[in-house]
């Protein structure tokens, strides 16, 4: 009898004290891929989710960084809507620390359905909150439900651990309550995942940026080592100044949007690579336009032929269309719905596939805003005229 005999007959004793109906806790990698790699919720901004390696994947936990101001709550909105379109099982929750008034305006702007969206207003602390999300996370015996496509806690800076707010009730705002509100992210990121009762939901932590007053200036995220060690995808992002989109001349300084730069800072998914930069713009009021994004892959992939600096060469309606300037194959793509869904559709099956042809090359640190060297104009990522 081999080894792998010998391991299998171990594995099915195990699996038989669970009782039918049970999912196996010990197998074979070979035969079971499903239940080792759950897919991934892509963020529907295609420059992103090459920087992925196609999403967020399903079953861990990632993290969304940035400044204030930057569109993390945007971002979060365009992924649900995104989808909510692909998927009409699609089902997300959106757990608002930072407020009890949910950010509709930015959400009916994405196109959100309302109706497959739930909203958990914050409890007075957060262990209650976590609580309340434990219950849609779980069946008996702390087994996955798989009922949550979708988690957003946001923000992880603004959850409040109990004994922080008996130490405000007691003492008052002088009370010292240094890593409580660490050990609390632990402890909560310890039982959803390491019990692996997450199943195939993904939790998306927002976070925001700290000062770290004893590392000589420079920053941190809160919440402790754990939000950044249990995060299987780290995603950064800044909104440099100066690279704003302005509507009519820039002379006029009617600014409509701003360019979001980011980072995968860790990718432990296998999927894509770590320390790669991506960006795209957000235009105010709207929310993220996923033009731009496109655009830049489809040339990188060579969907589209950039001929040269000015023209570029593209398939309609079986004819080869020779388009010059960039803005006005952006505004092609945005007038013919058609057009757009069939280059998407073509770029999405490309990064869908698993033969890894290059290697991006490695981001520098990605600094935040106000370290950035804003002494030399910055280079455009996209052109300051709609």
């Amino acid at each position: 009898m081999s080894k792998l005999d010998i391991a299998k007959g171990i594995a099915d004793k195990l699996n038989k004290k669970l009782g039918e109906g049970e999912d196996q806790k010990v197998f074979v990698a070979s035969g079971n891929e499903e239940k080792l790699d759950f897919g991934v919720i892509p963020t529907g901004i295609v420059s992103l989710d090459e920087a992925l390696g196609g999403g967020f994947a399903r079953g861990t936990a990632g993290s969304l960084a940035g400044n204030e101001g930057t569109g993390k709550t945007c971002l979060c909105m365009d992924i649900i809507a995104h989808n909510q379109k692909l998927d009409p099982e699609f089902l997300a929750l959106y757990a608002n620390f930072e407020s009890k008034q949910f950010p509709l305006v930015p959400a009916i702007k994405a196109c959100v359905d309302l109706n497959r969206l739930l909203v958990l207003v914050p409890y007075a602390t957060a262990e209650r909150s976590f609580d309340a999300i434990m219950k849609f996370l779980w069946k008996d015996s702390h087994c996955p439900s798989n009922l949550l496509d979708l988690l957003v806690i946001d923000s992880v800076a603004a959850t409040i651990p109990t004994m922080e707010m008996n130490a405000v009730d007691k003492d008052g705002l002088e009370k010292s309550t240094v890593g409580r509100q660490a050990a609390m992210m632990s402890k909560f990121l310890r039982v959803v995942l390491g019990s692996g009762s997450l199943g195939t939901c993904m939790m998306l932590l927002v976070n925001q940026y700290r000062t770290d007053v004893g590392g000589y200036g420079g920053y941190i995220l809160p919440g402790g080592k754990a939000v950044i060690f249990y995060s299987k995808q780290i995603v950064k992002i800044t909104a440099p100044k100066g690279q704003y989109i302005y509507k009519g001349p820039k002379a006029d300084g009617i600014v409509m949007g701003h360019v979001v730069t980011g980072e995968v800072s860790k990718n432990n998914t296998g999927r894509g690579f770590p320390h790669t930069r991506f960006s795209y713009p957000v235009i105010y009021g709207e929310g993220v336009d996923p033009i731009s994004p496109l655009l830049d892959v489809a040339v990188k992939k060579g969907v589209i032929d950039q001929v040269s600096s000015a023209w570029f060469q593209l398939e309609i309606g079986g004819e080869l269309v020779k388009v010059h300037g960039r803005p006005r194959l952006e505004t092609m793509l945005r007038e013919d719905e058609e057009l757009f869904d069939r280059i998407n559709l073509a770029v999405n099956n490309i990064l869908e596939d698993k033969t890894l042809s290059e290697v991006p090359e490695v981001a520098e640190e990605l600094l935040p805003e106000n370290q950035l060297d804003l002494t030399e104009e910055l280079p455009a990522a996209h052109p300051n005229q709609l």
